[in-house]
């Protein structure tokens, strides 16, 4: 569906969640941390990001075992890998590629990603459409997740070759074809869902490599990927294990598939007796060589089977706000209902010199980045999926942070560790609503701050600095699905903006601390279509209040009332619709 909503695109974001290293970029996330109330480190979990290497000639990177094969499934880089390598966003001049649509949204998370199924076509939500574009963000950095997910599937013959045009998989060409670049990013989200990484197998190197040892068989209709990290689960990187060599003294070879390496073997090592493993990812003398590494303390490497992410998921942002049956948890249109709402909470500025987030609750506490960039998590069952380095190893992406929903929360944007003012956004996506705060412009020092509640009912903004925010709210209601953006008011420093929109109420009530000149844009989705509205220059005094009542606004032609509240008294003018 189109959308009220222009947004700055940027190069990487968060990811969330839902953003990493080559294979995921801004936006994009790692491991995944629950609530230990210290700075402990997180045990690792999420979207893996693979460093886009030129390694010049593939047959330099390659390694030939000369030890026994001690378990082996058949797999092989040169005959059931792409033949192409890892990619990210095209560079300047190139072609670019495309990622995940309405219809890849669907097929992981089913109908009720759809506000409409006219004529068979997924007619995304607001809120469905916000996590797409968010998500697709996240590759931006790479693809190797999906490499190493698509390419088992295929293998495995879990998924057809035929509409990718050609029968095997290193056979098939990337330029051109739609097809295959939109699995690759369907295959990529597998790390977001809830039961591929239920499924993920952790350990010490040695548990990793005995699993290995049993799961990786002729006879198995699995496929796996391995997730590995530097120290601190940083750089995140997916490959694709199918053997297991022993090299002599306790030192074996994981062989593997490395999507930045196509049609070549390459080993990820592991010395039993010092229960520590370790992978060279660069052996091109022009890349610096990056060394993933750790011990039976540090758990940065897994095991991650393919099926589970295979069929529709429980969708996470696919109920209704304010449906009784549910609580505010109901199914939207046959979607499954995700087992434990969270709101997920993702900055977008910089891949390397961005403002952080410090999410705290009711109670005080606190998740997210504190002091000079210390991780802490005090909130019972909130998570933090931390992002991966770049391709040019110098990017250092903000984690994306899920917290319950119900509560209120403040997010602090602190700018103080900024060497210079960086073009940010915020957001939001939950079971029934998003918020994305954009047109921020974190000036060095500065923090903004940003409350709300469930269902995004009530949301404030203020900064230390002035800001003119561009406001962006979905919601999903019992009447239809909703699209409303409010920008161009300036909030000077110090003061707060404040809106409500209470649940199935029909209106957005927002305040001025100043006076201020607003533009108002709405888009009404439901069964009977789209419906779009437009207008700007909308005045408000110092002090005043004004409620948008869009309830009743079903028809392009008709105005939508503006009350507004001044010294106690309310007036009411018609809007008409300049769209």
């Amino acid at each position: 569906m189109s959308r009220v909503m222009w947004r700055r695109v940027v190069a990487c974001v968060l990811v969330a969640v839902l953003v990493a290293a080559g294979c995921s970029g801004g936006g994009g996330s790692s491991a995944k941390s629950s609530s230990s109330g210290s700075s402990a480190a997180p045990a690792a979990r999420g979207t893996k990001g693979a460093e886009t290497l030129s390694a010049g000639d593939p047959a330099q990177a390659g390694y030939t075992p000369t030890g026994p094969l001690v378990a082996d499934n058949g797999f092989r880089p040169e005959v059931d890998g792409f033949a192409f390598e890892n990619y990210g966003k095209a560079p300047e001049g190139q072609p670019e590629r495309v990622n995940m649509g309405p219809d890849e949204v669907r097929k992981l998370f089913g109908d009720g990603v759809c506000a409409s199924l006219a004529s068979g076509k997924c007619d995304l939500t607001p809120i469905a459409q916000q996590w797409m574009e968010k998500s697709n963000k996240a590759t931006e950095g790479g693809h190797c997740q999906g490499f190493s997910v698509l390419s088992g599937m295929l293998w495995r013959k879990q998924q057809d070759a035929v509409p990718f045009g050609a029968p095997a998989t290193p056979a098939m060409t990337l330029d051109g074809n739609e097809p295959l670049q939109r699995a690759i990013a369907y295959a990529f989200m597998f790390q977001t869902l809830d039961a591929y990484n239920a499924a993920i197998i952790k350990g010490t190197p040695n548990d990793i490599l005995d699993k290995l040892l049993t799961l990786l068989t002729p006879n198995s209709t699995e496929s796996f990927t391995l997730g590995i990290y530097k120290p601190g689960f940083q750089a995140g990187h997916a490959v694709t294990p199918y053997a297991v060599e022993d090299a002599g003294g306790g030192v074996f070879k994981v062989l593997i598939y490395d999507n930045n390496f196509p049609k070549v073997t390459r080993a990820i090592t592991i010395d039993r007796n010092q229960n520590k493993w370790s992978y060279v990812a660069a052996t091109n003398p022009s890349n610096p060589a990056e060394l993933y590494e750790g011990d039976a303390t540090t758990k940065t490497i897994d095991i991650e089977p393919t099926t589970p992410g295979i069929g529709a998921q429980p969708c996470p942002f696919c109920n209704k706000a304010g449906d009784p049956a549910g609580g505010g948890k109901s199914v939207a249109k046959g979607a499954q209902a995700s087992p434990v709402s969270m709101d997920e909470i993702y900055l977008d500025g910089s891949e390397t010199d961005h403002a952080h987030l410090l999410i705290t609750d009711e109670a005080g506490r606190r998740l997210g980045r504190i002091g000079d960039g210390n991780f802490v998590n005090e909130i019972p069952g909130a998570e933090a999926m931390f992002s991966k380095a770049n391709q040019d190893y110098n990017v250092d992406v903000e984690p994306s942070y899920f917290v319950p929903d119900g509560p209120k929360y403040t997010i602090t944007v602190d700018g103080t560790s900024l060497e210079e003012a960086d073009p940010t956004a915020v957001g939001v996506i939950g079971d029934s609503f998003d918020l994305f705060v954009d047109n921020l412009n974190v000036a060095v020092g500065e923090k903004s701050t940003i409350t709300f509640d469930s269902e995004a009912t009530n949301v404030t903004f203020a900064s230390t600095n002035a800001q003119t925010p561009a406001v962006d709210l979905d919601v999903s209601d019992a009447a239809a699905y909703f699209a409303l953006n409010v920008s161009g008011a300036t909030v000077p420093a110090g003061a707060t903006l404040s809106y409500a929109l209470p649940v199935n109420g029909g209106q957005l009530t927002f305040s001025s601390p100043k006076g201020a000149t607003y533009d108002l844009a709405l888009e009404r989705e439901d069964d009977q279509g789209v419906l779009s509205f437009r207008h700007t220059g909308v005045a408000i005094e110092d002090g005043d209040s004004a409620s948008f009542q869009f309830g009743s606004w079903t028809s392009r032609d008709q105005s939508i009332p503006l009350a507004v509240t001044h010294n106690g008294a309310q007036n009411t003018q018609e809007l008409s619709n300049q769209a």
